[in-house]
């Protein structure tokens, strides 16, 4: 089982390498592979595309928050940004996750490839605030509950 709840937080764990290598780079077999990990999908017959990865185990330490919301949303975004979202999530540190429920990336940890940040600024799913940290725009979690009086 990839998927993970604390408190209240549904998390999918996965190895985006692995994703990424048994897809052979495709972006829409590493996307249907996600969807398959986000919603324990099963193949329908073996001419489903997705038979030939579900004996696979692709637990990992990358992970995404609540990952449901970004593929709900994902029709109003290319598959280029929620592919560049996810793999970008894949760079986090899960231990400083769960440590400090941080979700975001220092932009200081990313390689220097110019490409990587084209990618992002042209990414309407992630932003960078002022102190060079890389938000995730689905997976910002609140992070106290709002109480009406």
């Amino acid at each position: 089982m990839t998927k993970v709840k604390i408190f209240d937080i549904i998390m999918v764990l996965f190895n985006w390498k692995k994703v990424f290598r048994l897809s052979r780079g495709n972006l829409h077999t590493c996307l249907n592979i996600m969807r398959m990990l986000t919603y324990d999908t099963i193949p329908q017959n073996k001419y489903d595309p997705l038979y030939t990865y579900k004996g696979f185990d692709f637990i990992g330490e990358s992970f995404l928050v609540n990952p449901k919301t970004l593929f709900e949303n994902a029709y109003k975004y290319t598959q280029r940004e929620v592919g560049t979202y996810i793999s970008l999530a894949a760079t986090r540190n899960l231990a400083n996750f769960l440590a400090t429920g941080d979700i975001t990336v220092d932009t200081l940890l990313l390689p220097e490839d110019e490409i990587i940040f084209e990618e992002i600024n042209n990414n309407r799913l992630l932003s960078v605030d002022s102190e060079g940290k890389l938000h995730f725009l689905y997976e910002e979690v609140p992070q106290e509950k709002i109480v009406w009086h």
